[in-house]
């Protein structure tokens, strides 16, 4: 296979940075909005899910299914990403950014292990559980209490399985990616995720102010649906090991530096040294592994 020339390849490596750049800022709107972390999610994917319409109409982007079964799969999908985001932002209201994302980072260890279990030719590895140990330990560092009343802890735990939320998203994307291009599956886990989050949205009749509206628009459009195009474009040239490697080191590292200048949230040695441990553990497994299996939709 031919290389990409080298300004393609340039400009897609520009790509792969701002879009963790920009998924590095996801975070921070837990803290800036106080609303409901469902009613976050809704006015994320509305807005992206309008955004992501105009351009398909602009563009004349196909965007059909080929069969009901996939619409299935995108419905299941939707509903594990609105656990995943639900609690993301939830860890994110009570404890901190940080530790949300330092807990979140045990995505793809979550995603190793559970490999077997969807594909009987993927065979559990010895440094696997090793990896797997080292993760719970540096989970045990950054977990100042086992009590479920404290507030990191509670972090912590809502971290863990919005990342096991999305490990399961990685393993159930792979019977759907072969069959579309990147921008309809995203295409349809927005507008899917709107939709069965709507009756919801009607029964608790959120307050929102038009400062709230206007965090939500920037979070939709923008962080979501800006940032998820320019990660897409990018896999054109980067390869899968380089995205999953900066996504899942840089985007923890953008995520704390920006909650610390912008919130301001400075984390606590327990929780840099525990993120520390987990984030090292994650990158040798993706390392070691098929790292386009282990690539994580980003938050």
């Amino acid at each position: 296979m031919p290389k990409p020339p080298r300004t393609s390849h340039q400009l897609n490596l520009l790509q792969l940075n701002i879009s963790v750049f920009l998924f590095g800022f996801t975070g921070l709107f837990g803290k800036w909005l106080s609303v409901h972390p469902l009613v976050i999610v809704f006015g994320r994917v509305t807005f992206g899910f309008l955004a992501l319409l105009l351009w398909a109409v602009l563009s004349k982007q196909v965007v059909t299914l080929k069969s009901r079964r996939h619409f299935g799969t995108l419905l299941l999908l939707a509903l594990l990403f609105i656990v995943h985001w639900g609690t993301f932002f939830a860890s994110i209201q009570v404890s901190s950014v940080a530790v949300c994302l330092i807990s979140f980072s045990t995505a793809p260890i979550t995603t190793v292990l559970f490999e077997p279990l969807f594909f009987a030719q993927q065979k559990l590895k010895s440094k696997d559980v090793w990896v797997a140990l080292v993760v719970t330990m540096g989970v045990a560092i950054a977990t100042p209490s086992l009590s479920v009343g404290n507030a990191v802890t509670q972090g912590i735990l809502l971290g863990i399985i919005s990342g096991l939320a999305i490990a399961l998203v990685t393993l159930l994307n792979r019977s759907i990616v072969p069959h579309y291009p990147a921008f309809v599956i995203i295409f349809y886990q927005l507008g899917l995720m709107a939709a069965l989050l709507l009756p919801l949205m009607l029964v608790m009749r959120p307050a929102v102010t038009a400062h709230d509206i206007g965090l939500l628009a920037v979070l939709g459009i923008l962080f979501t649906a800006g940032a998820q195009m320019l990660f897409v474009q990018s896999l054109q040239s980067v390869p899968a090991r380089l995205a999953s490697l900066v996504n899942t080191g840089m985007e923890v590292v953008y995520g704390v530096t920006l909650a610390a200048l912008l919130v301001p949230e400075i984390p606590s040695w327990r929780t840099l040294l525990g993120g520390a441990v987990i984030i090292s553990a994650t990158l040798y497994a993706i390392r070691e592994h098929n790292s386009r299996e282990l690539l994580l939709d980003p938050i």
